[in-house]
């Protein structure tokens, strides 16, 4: 993550999922609310942990990750999902406004938009898989495409993925965020069958851009 300082805002850098980056430890003793936005996305057990550690320092922590992608952030649209203390949360929002038009409040305990976000990627890479093999079986019948992609769009096929099919190129993290899905998962003990397939499938779909 970058380190930008704002009135009251800093997002710190995280190495991994468990060690806070020299900026974030030496900026926690001096600032006052921190906003975890940053994709890719980290572990929400770890966002749990560094709230604890970080009201020893009176530090606020937001765990908002944002969804939509890299033509949203250019545009200002993208989605944030929020988890923390309300009032928080709620500062938060005015100084995500300029890169994000939508929010959503997903709960008090920090991590939960985490794992919200997760849940909205394992989704978006299942749809991703089955416009893939759907758009390999219209061209094998010699379908034209886009044209049936359109009608798609207006039938109850309609996904997100298939109406920005032409971006698709642009979505380089499927692989990582199946793993990150999966290991939420296991920690939690839910069985994702579909996921699993998924996470081995999505690595098959050539137009994407695998990070």
């Amino acid at each position: 993550m970058r380190a930008i300082p704002a009135p009251i805002e800093y997002r710190f850098g995280l190495h991994d999922s468990h060690h806070l980056s020299p900026a974030c430890a030496s900026s926690l003793a001096r600032e006052h609310l921190t906003i975890s936005d940053e994709d890719p996305s980290v572990a929400p057990e770890f966002l749990h942990s560094l709230g604890e550690r970080a009201k020893s320092h009176r530090i606020r922590v937001v765990d908002a990750p944002v969804c939509r992608a890299e033509a949203a952030a250019k545009t200002g649209t993208l989605l944030a999902f929020l988890s923390g203390a309300k009032d928080d949360c709620d500062e938060a929002i005015e100084l995500m406004r300029p890169y994000c038009s939508d929010f959503h409040y997903v709960g008090s305990r920090l991590g939960a938009a985490q794992v919200a976000k997760t849940v909205n990627n394992l989704i978006l890479w299942a749809t991703v898989v089955a416009n893939y093999e759907g758009l390999q079986l219209a061209t094998s019948w010699q379908l034209d495409t886009e044209s049936l992609r359109r009608a798609l769009t207006t039938s109850s096929a309609d996904n997100w993925a298939l109406r920005h099919w032409d971006r698709s190129g642009e979505w380089p993290w499927s692989i990582k965020d199946m793993q990150i899905a999966l290991k939420i998962a296991k920690g939690a003990g839910v069985e994702l069958p579909l996921s699993e397939k998924v996470e081995q499938l999505v690595k098959k779909v050539k137009v994407l851009n695998h990070a």
